[in-house]
């Protein structure tokens, strides 16, 4: 967790006075792994929880591949100013074109600015699957549910999908029962 809020104002909402914390924002925070052999694994997703509440910072996420002299960027939050994600945002990112079939691959975790907080869990990197999709949105038309089947005549049913597998998925069908 890297909590801007409580290190520049040590309490749940910002005091009128300006800040009283132990360290008053801007705040750059980076966690950084320690070498991880991806040598045998030429197709591989890094994958995470997170939440973020933002006001004005960013969140980074970079790879190395050479012991930490060049850092090659990833991924970026990119949420507005006051935004914030889901408690259990799921984070996907195939990392195979920079960290596949590489002995030294490192990876930062980079906060940097102010407010309000990052909370990331369960880090993993793992081989990406043949297929791996999953359901992201679906929708009913029309919406009405309490609306009698007699006057209705047709229902349209669609949904978007995403697939974080290595190969392509054509001719998916969306079946309702």
């Amino acid at each position: 967790i890297f909590d801007s809020n409580y290190l520049d104002d040590t309490g749940p909402s910002c005091p009128p006075a300006g800040p009283v914390g132990p360290a008053p924002a801007p705040h750059s925070g980076i966690l950084q792994t320690d070498s991880i052999n991806l040598s045998a694994y030429p197709f591989v997703a890094l994958s995470f929880y997170q939440y973020i509440r933002d006001f004005q910072a960013t969140q980074t996420i970079n790879i190395s591949v050479d012991g930490g002299s060049i850092w090659t960027p990833v991924w970026e939050g990119g949420l507005a100013v006051n935004e914030n994600t889901a408690f259990d945002d799921f984070v996907i990112i195939d990392i195979s074109a920079i960290a596949g079939n590489q002995a030294d691959v490192r990876l930062q975790f980079v906060f940097d600015g102010q407010y309000y907080e990052w909370q990331i869990d369960d880090i993993t990197i793992a081989e990406l699957p043949p297929y791996d999709a999953g359901m992201m949105s679906i929708s009913i038309e029309p919406y009405y549910y309490l609306t009698p089947a007699i006057q209705i005549d047709s229902f349209t049913f669609s949904g978007s999908v995403k697939n974080a597998g290595l190969n392509t998925i054509n001719n998916l069908t969306l079946d309702v029962d």
